[in-house]
This record gives structure tokens, sequence and C-alpha cells, in this order.
């Protein structure tokens, strides 16, 4: 598909619909992309997360992968799980402090530096 500048809204949605994808395993892998977005939106809604940031999502989802019953995590391990990737660094902290302000997650008493999610 080739791009152009087009001023006009009305000319820009013709120009769109006109357009056809034509590789059918591409469309259906969009279409299968569309349905998993719709079905992750309806489960960050039944987990009160819909309206974080992104950051916030990917620091709580990745907590939740690397930990498991009652483990507390490291902030470095939470910092380097692929989810975090292309993040700040005052970005990540800034989550921290947001979700546990949230009550999604608590700062371990005992050890320094270490996280874990809240019971729900």
């Amino acid at each position: 598909m080739s791009v152009k500048r087009i001023e006009n809204k009305s000319i820009l949605v013709y120009y769109l619909s006109s357009q056809t994808i034509r590789d059918p395993f591409m469309s259906s892998s969009l279409k299968k992309i569309a349905q998993l977005q719709l079905l992750l939106s309806e489960m960050e809604e039944d987990f009160g997360i819909k309206d974080n940031s992104t950051i916030e999502k990917r620091v709580l989802l990745a907590l939740a992968d690397l930990s498991s019953k009652d483990e507390a995590i490291a902030t470095h391990d939470i910092m380097n799980h692929q989810l975090i990737y292309g993040f700040s660094r005052p970005s990540f902290y800034r989550a921290l402090l947001a979700l546990e302000k949230q009550g999604k997650i608590k700062k371990t008493k005992s050890v320094r530096g270490f996280y874990a999610l809240c019971a729900e």
C-alpha cells in the first residue's frame, strides 16, 4: 500500500476503504490480533486495570509473571523483565509508586527494594 498525504477526511476514508489486503493470511492474522486485543481489553476492565497507563499495566504483569505464591520480587528483576523493555527508569519507578498507591502491589517490610502483589 502506498502512503499519500491526504488532507480531506472523507477522501481518506474512501482511500482506506478502497484498499484491500491481498494476502488472506495477513487479513486473518490481523483479525485474530484484533480479537485478542478486544479480549485483553475486557480482561483489563474485569481486573480493574483498564484505566492504568501502559507502563503501570506492564509493571503489574511483569510482577505477576515473576512471582509465585506470596513471593516478593526484587525491583531489579521486575525492571529487567521483557515487558518493561524500552521504558525509562523514572517511568518505571513512577509506575511502582502509582500501583502501590492503588493498592495493587506492596513493598515488603523485611527487605528493601522488593515488591509483591496484593491479595485481591
